[in-house]
């Protein structure tokens, strides 16, 4: 027999109630309160940070709400966009509701008060989050925006990382903020830098050597009226790729034919089978040749659109989806690209490749002094010459907590402080590293390894604390002297 139990009421008001209602919470539930950390300094007398996170989406934020509920609270964030336009909801996301379920969690730290479900209510009404299927992506910036604010985590927007470089004990990370230079030094690095923060786009050969214009990437900005009467093609079948092939069919193109080198779609989503409890918290205990066999079976399935971005295409009489089609290259001609496809061709006025992104750690800009010291997959294990192996030989082999490793035994051993909280992880980490199903689990990955690293690099620094302690508890100085004791009654009255 099973029981239905029914879901907490949110507090009652309006989102100010819900501000509010949060901010007393964290406070209730401060314990033990205040940062704990003992305080660094650089060479020219400046505080160093504990921790910088690097992209204020809903890894970066979630990740440093935790970590300041676990009292590491002398920390920031940083992100290249203005604010309210961090990660791709209101960018190059392009479908109309998130994929995940909204019965999701995570973000909110631990506090009920922060969840969207009752954000979601305080801004639409009551009972609102009730009558969704799926979240409004529009809706998840917004409720991202608010979640930070009111939980008072410091973000430097467009503020973008130029490089990373080990210093004396600690990172000294290089930051350019609207054009002006500037430093910060560091213990931690965490890059909650996303499925595009790990290596970038994946571009097919032909577009690129093309050259810049009449094509783009899925992740990139597009003039999407400048294609209204425009024949488009987009290459690649997966849910991305339909998302673009849809807005571009609503914004008036001429029309829009999308290309997929499979026979036909899938049908099942191989990653269904992943999302599970045991899996997003302890994947990363598994041995590595259960992990390269995971990595292998994931890489090598497709994963279908969903159902919604399917029809939002075929309810247009001018798209075709044309499957079978693999591209070997490019040529221009005019003001169009043709696309060649053994003896077919295929002439467009714009390409739109949503072909995915790669993992590829000399492709970071501000890695680039680094990312040669930081150990793959392929210089632990001689992996083959399949696409498939290829693909995880560049994955980076990561330890604990999604921490890189030394490639040698004379790299930096500050390696160790660059935590990888994106796509970079996924063969080390499975899926909880790249989207919002895992992320409550990835995120306390993450945390306890920050604090267990912090504390044992503290330990002598604490230890010394602990025996200097000297503070006045519930007794003042004195009260337990040999003269108090004697001028106090505690002899026992005989009640018998």
């Amino acid at each position: 027999m099973s029981t239905t139990y029914p879901v907490p009421v949110a507090p009652a008001g309006t989102l100010a109630d819900l501000t509010a209602a949060v901010r007393a919470e964290l406070e209730a539930f401060d314990y033990p309160s205040g940062s704990w950390t003992v305080p660094r300094t650089d060479a020219n007398g400046e505080r160093v940070l504990d921790v910088l996170v690097i992209g204020a989406g809903q890894a970066g934020i979630s990740t440093a709400l935790r970590l300041r509920r676990e009292g590491v609270d002398n920390l920031l964030v940083v992100d290249a966009a203005p604010a309210g336009r961090e990660g791709p909801w209101v960018t190059w996301a392009r479908m109309r509701t998130l994929r995940t379920v909204k019965h999701l969690h995570g973000t909110e730290g631990g506090i009920r008060s922060a969840s969207f479900r009752y954000w979601f209510d305080a801004v639409r009404g009551a009972g609102a989050f009730d009558t969704i299927d799926l979240i409004p992506r529009e809706d998840w910036m917004a409720y991202l925006t608010w979640l930070r604010e009111t939980t008072g985590i410091p973000v430097r927007n467009e503020t973008t990382v130029v490089t990373v470089r080990p210093e004396d004990g600690h990172w000294r990370v290089v930051l350019d903020t609207a054009g002006e230079r500037s430093s910060v030094a560091t213990r931690k690095v965490v890059a909650c830098t996303g499925m595009d923060g790990a290596g970038g786009p994946s571009i097919p050969p032909y577009l690129a050597d093309l050259g810049p214009g009449g094509w783009a990437h899925s992740s990139e900005t597009i003039d999407w009226e400048a294609l209204r009467g425009a024949r488009v093609a987009v290459i690649g079948v997966g849910a991305s790729a339909f998302d673009n092939a849809a807005v571009a069919l609503e914004s008036g193109s001429a029309s829009v034919v999308q290309f997929g080198r499979r026979d036909s779609l899938p049908t099942q989503n191989p990653f269904r089978y992943l999302e599970k409890k045991g899996l997003f918290r302890a994947y990363h205990s598994m041995s590595d040749e259960s992990k390269l066999g995971f990595a292998r079976l994931e890489f090598s399935r497709a994963v279908p659109p969903t159902a919604h971005s399917l029809d939002r295409c075929r309810v247009h009489e001018n798209y075709t989806l044309a499957l079978g089609v693999s591209f070997t290259g490019a040529t221009r001609s005019g003001n169009a690209i043709v696309l060649q496809a053994g003896d077919d061709t295929y002439e467009f006025d714009f390409v739109i490749a949503g072909t995915g992104f790669v993992v590829d750690l000399s492709r970071i800009d501000w890695l680039s002094e680094i990312a040669g010291e930081i150990r793959t997959w392929g210089d632990v294990y001689e992996l083959g010459d399949h696409p498939t192996d290829r693909v995880i030989a560049a994955h980076p082999y990561l330890g604990t907590g999604m921490r890189c490793l030394p490639r040698t035994p004379e790299s930096p051993a500050a390696v160790a402080d660059l935590h990888l909280f994106n796509l970079a992880a996924h063969v080390s980490y499975g899926i909880s590293c790249i989207g919002l199903n895992g992320l409550p689990w990835a995120v306390s990955t993450v945390v306890d390894a920050i604090c267990a690293d912090l504390v044992a690099a503290d330990a002598e620094d604490l230890l010394a604390g602990f025996a200097a302690y000297d503070s006045a508890d519930t007794l003042t100085p004195g009260a337990l002297t040999a003269d108090a004791a004697a001028g106090s009654d505690t002899s026992r009255k005989d009640i018998s």
